[in-house]
């Protein structure tokens, strides 16, 4: 008789072929138990069950944040933002105190290394050139040691809280399902695009930091598309695939490069994680290492692929976002900055090596190291901090800094490599951090990514057995001081919110006060309450001051009452931050308002005498100042040394036209003007016009306008037009009008059926009557355009 071959397949399957162990699951890790650890009775109404509850509502409160901004408010997408989630993160820690078992568990490196790095940046704080800054932030960034204590506590009561895989799910698809909010609450908002629909912010407020915010929730959602393996694989398919396209689309209308970079990169490395997890399972290192490189491959000719289509294919490059990304010319190639921005960081790391400079003291550093060719292109002028994370901290906090921010990084993915073994969540979870770490190459920090990035050192560390037992777990005297420490500790941090939201509240107040004596009395008020945003509020004094000295219908006595308060605010101010040269420009602001030119000329010579006299706009200020008080020379000599430090920055060149205007040297004017290209002129025309006006020469202005070239008045917009049209008129330069409107017409064509060439030729027929054509205006009106002057090579 045959022996069956079936039950002999079976039992040789059956058996075990080889130790390696079998493809980890892809929920959450089976050193995740599905209850808590530690936790008291499991009775629904036992207090640790309650405290686990509210503790689990308060970590779905906090996903929230993104929603959580005001248009009104002080710095409304970040100031609302920060408090809320400051606030949030205290309830939890205060009822994660007194939960059963929180301080038995012991203390893993990873929740070492974060208190680590909140020891090492809060030092270097205390020991910065600005340490109140440094501690307390402001309305601006809400960041500071605050605001980063916060987000440690946010991490640690997450590991320890004992979340099961069910809440943590809960969690997740939770803040997919915000993510996916936030895009519909934007898209549709009228505060949720910058310009004219050029770049989406959402909620958010800053393009950049939305894109990322999408960008951790996309791997995200990968990875719940993996953990959900309960589920039908076609329905897990399918959602994954509509919330990517979503995302997708939401990151492509940031156009956040960096953030596509992150992608690129975050899909390499999930792809290459994968594979190494099969290897290491399977042991084909033969198979492995060809199809490592097909990855690499595919995914590069893709993106290339991708970006060469929305560089040269119109269709793509009209979509929002897209256009951005595909384009690296000029202005919208912020890469050299960067560049430059990063070596002025260096050069600041080796004055202060060991501890760094203090959290958002860049702006004390990056003068000081200034490098002039950050002018020469059409980049931003002024940076206040460092576009590379690393790099920042290794400037906020020296190489200590650099080294427990490194430490950070290294258990973080250790734990997630051990915790889920070879499994295919291993790559995902891999990639995110691939993702978010190359973005933060190429950017500072925010909120929205750090909250996600330790929720994720408390999702991987939740109920881990801890290698490290502290002291104080067996202790009841150390355990009773350390709990009385972090009530102390939390209960401080509170004071600092609550007044935080009292001083966002009292703005909000006076902006709507129309006394304007009580409301600078109120504004000054403010700033003697307030702690945190204690710089903001004073430049909000100082604006309404100079606002006030503007007005010269305004009583004297008020107009000098908001002077003294304004001034008294900023000898505090000065008090504060006595080496801040940037505090002293503004002062002179101030002074010159209230025509005190002499002392505004004093303090930008001692911000020059403190920040180095390598930043050209130190010296526009200064000429500007020279230039109110009519001393011409100086003035001329001030805006020269501007123009010698980065001859390829031309706007001194408008300024020195100007005092040649005003020295009715008209030869010297007509010199400057010549060596001005057509994108700076076009940019200052109102401010080219009045030089001409002032020197008696509008004819020249119409000439200088004739003098570019055919091909460049591609640039011209509706402005530009109407100063040419209605000067040429206004000089009786028919020929000229005739021209202009010609040129008008010819220019906007496509907006033919908004206007008609007969409009124009009305338009010319009424000027040869002597009749001005102002309808010009209206019909430049009916044009959906954009005036902005476009970037020229």
């Amino acid at each position: 008789m045959a022996k069956s071959t079936t039950n002999r397949r079976a039992r040789e399957t059956s058996k075990p072929s080889s130790p390696v162990p079998p493809i980890a699951t892809t929920t959450l890790p089976s050193a995740l138990p599905k209850s808590p650890v530690g936790s008291a009775p499991k009775h629904p109404t036992s207090p640790a069950q309650w405290q686990q509850t509210v503790l689990f509502v308060l970590l779905l409160l906090s996903l929230f944040t993104p929603l959580v901004f005001s248009t009104t408010s002080f710095f409304g997408f970040v100031s609302e933002r920060g408090l809320f989630f400051r606030a949030v993160v205290e309830l939890m820690a205060v009822i994660a105190v007194f939960k059963p078992g929180f301080w038995r568990l012991g203390w893993s490196w990873l929740q070492l290394s974060v208190v680590l790095f909140l020891v090492v940046i809060g030092l270097a704080d205390v020991v910065g050139v600005d340490a109140r800054l440094s501690l307390l932030s402001g309305f601006l960034r809400m960041e500071g040691f605050v605001g980063y204590l916060h987000l440690g506590l946010y991490a640690l009561v997450l590991a320890r809280a004992g979340f099961s895989s069910q809440q943590w799910n809960t969690a997740f698809l939770t803040s997919i399902g915000i993510s996916i909010l936030v895009f519909v609450v934007g898209y549709f908002s009228p505060t949720g695009w910058l310009g004219d629909r050029y770049r989406f912010v959402a909620t958010v407020g800053q393009p950049t930091f939305l894109a990322i915010y999408w960008l951790i929730h996309l791997f995200l959602a990968a990875y719940m598309a993996l953990a959900l393996n309960k589920l039908p694989v076609r329905l897990r398919l399918m959602s994954f695939g509509i919330v990517a396209i979503i995302l997708l689309w939401g990151i492509i209308l940031t156009g956040a490069r960096s953030a596509v970079l992150g992608l690129f990169v975050g899909s390499i490395a999930t792809g290459l994680a994968w594979l190494w997890t099969r290897q290491r399972i399977l042991g084909n290192t033969a198979r492995t290492l060809p199809a490592m490189a097909a990855i690499i491959v595919g995914i590069t000719i893709l993106a290339v692929g991708s970006y060469t289509m929305a560089r040269y294919t119109t269709v793509f490059r009209n979509v929002p976002g897209l256009g951005r990304m595909a384009d690296l010319t000029r202005g919208n190639n912020t890469l050299p900055a960067r560049q430059i921005t990063t070596q002025i960081a260096l050069r600041s790391i080796q004055e202060r090596p060991l501890l760094g400079w203090g959290q958002e003291n860049y702006s004390y550093a990056f003068p000081k190291f200034y490098d002039p060719a950050l002018v020469a292109g059409r980049a931003t002028e002024w940076y206040d901090r460092v576009h590379c994370v690393p790099l920042e901290w290794a400037c906020s906090a020296g190489i200590l800094g650099f080294l427990a921010y490194c430490f950070l990084w290294f258990w973080l993915i250790r734990r997630v490599v051990v915790t889920w073994g070879c499994s295919r969540a291993t790559a995902v979870l891999l990639g995110l951090l691939a993702a978010y770490f190359t973005f933060n190459l190429l950017n500072p920090d925010n909120l929205l990514a750090a909250q996600f990035f330790f929720l994720l050192i408390g999702f991987v560390e939740t109920n881990q057995s801890g290698q490290i037992t502290a002291f104080f777990a067996k202790t009841p005297l150390a355990r009773t001081a350390i709990i009385t420490f972090w009530l102390v500790t939390t209960l401080g941090l509170a004071y600092f919110t609550l007044n935080g939201y009292q001083t966002l509240h009292r703005l909000d107040k006076q902006a709507a006060m129309t006394n304007g004596l009580e409301r600078m009395t109120f504004l000054r008020t403010i700033y003697s309450q307030a702690q945190i945003g204690r710089y903001e509020v004073a430049d909000a004094v100082e604006s309404f001051a100079i606002s006030a000295l503007q007005q010269p219908d305004l009583p004297p006595s008020a107009r000098q009452f908001c002077y003294d308060q304004a001034l008294a605010v900023m000898a505090d101010q000065q008090r504060e931050r006595p080496r801040y040269g940037r505090l002293l420009l503004r002062i002179s602001s101030l002074q010159a308002a209230a025509g005190q030119y002499d002392k505004a000329i004093d303090l930008i010579k001692q911000a020059i005498a403190l920040d180095g006299p390598s930043r050209p706009a130190t010296f526009m200020l200064l000429g500007e100042t020279y230039l109110m008080q009519q001393n011409y020379p100086a003035a001329m000599v001030a805006f020269a040394q501007a123009y010698q430090l980065q001859p390829r920055w031309q706007l001194p060149l408008v300024s020195m036209a100007q005092t040649a205007a005003f020295q009715h040297d008209t030869t010297r004017m007509n010199q400057f003007m010549s060596q001005i290209g057509t994108q700076v002129f076009l940019e200052n025309l109102p401010a080219i016009k009045q030089a001409y006006q002032t020197a008696n020469n509008l004819p020249g202005f119409i000439t200088r306008i004739l003098a570019v070239p055919r091909y460049e008045r591609m640039l011209f917009t509706r402005p530009i037009y109407q100063e040419w049209i209605l000067t040429a008129f206004d000089l009786g330069d028919l020929a000229n009008t005739e021209a202009a409107l010609r040129d008008f017409d010819l220019h906007f064509q496509e907006y033919h059926s908004l206007f008609s060439t007969a409009d124009i030729d009305q338009l010319i027929a009424d000027s040869r009557r002597g009749i001005r054509p102002d309808g010009i205006l209206t019909i430049a009106a009916r044009l959906p355009v954009n005036d902005g002057i476009p970037e020229w090579e």
